[in-house]
């Protein structure tokens, strides 16, 4: 989703004025049975996705038979409206991602040990590199992507978003409705990987991420902990395997 902005461009000492096409933000919130849960600067679409994406990542939402409805209400606001089936315990407060440096993260979710082919690591990236309709278009979005061995490089899900992080929610989110299973698949990003996204992959159940780009001392400290197989600065014929190589065959 775009929107065309009248810009001056300079360009070999020449100032010209045309057109460009940037992506749309909006503000979107999130309620969990009535409680307002969090609030989003994010791309207008998928917003199920984003919404549900976000309590699987932070821990609130395991398995499908907790989420009873979602739906998005626009007007002024536009608020995803999500219900949930109580548990105990359980409140729509204190959803965000990661806590203090150091903490290790709540409510992180099994994992299981299915291998990945580098090479389907290395073809998946290239795949959806092509696929970022809108980054390709504006240069102002990342994506994330749900990957199956079993399926080569074609993923499972795909989104972009203004917002990496809201990226890995949608991608997270797109793959609970759609009945994937979490623990096998692997975590597909456009983005530098950090800290907050280690942990949003781990209360998910994913065992592994690979990115373009390469991830921080702290995304590499908690992947190491928590068991995450991380993989950074996938393009071309190689790639760099930081934490729990075993995954990657």
């Amino acid at each position: 989703m775009t929107s065309i902005c009248r810009v001056v461009r300079y360009e070999r000492g020449a100032r010209k004025d045309v057109t460009d096409e940037v992506p749309r933000e909006a503000q979107v919130y999130l309620d969990v049975n009535g409680e307002r849960a969090a609030t989003f600067s994010c791309s207008p679409v998928d917003l199920e996705a984003l919404g549900v994406g976000h309590l699987v990542t932070s821990g609130f939402l395991h398995v499908r038979d907790e989420l009873q409805n979602v739906q998005v209400l626009g007007g002024c606001d536009i608020i995803i409206d999500v219900r949930a089936a109580p548990r105990a315990g359980r409140g729509a407060g204190g959803l965000a991602p990661g806590g203090p440096p150091g903490q290790r993260p709540g409510g992180v979710a099994s994992r299981g040990e299915t291998p990945f082919g580098a090479d389907v690591l290395l073809a998946a990236m290239d795949r959806l590199i092509a696929m970022g309709d809108v980054f390709r278009r504006t240069g102002g979005a990342h994506f994330a992507a749900l990957i199956d061995p079993a399926r080569g490089c074609e993923p499972c899900v795909f989104f972009e978003d203004i917002g990496r992080l809201n990226a890995i929610d949608k991608a997270a989110g797109g793959g609970f409705l759609g009945g994937i299973d979490l623990g096998r698949a692997g975590l597909a990003v456009s983005c530098r990987v950090s800290r907050d996204a280690v942990g949003k992959a781990a209360r998910a159940g994913l065992p592994l991420i690979v990115s373009r780009a390469g991830p921080s001392d702290g995304a590499i400290a908690l992947a190491v902990e928590l068991g995450v197989t991380l993989v950074g600065f996938a393009r071309g014929q190689r790639m760099n395997v930081y934490t729990h190589e075993r995954r990657v065959v």
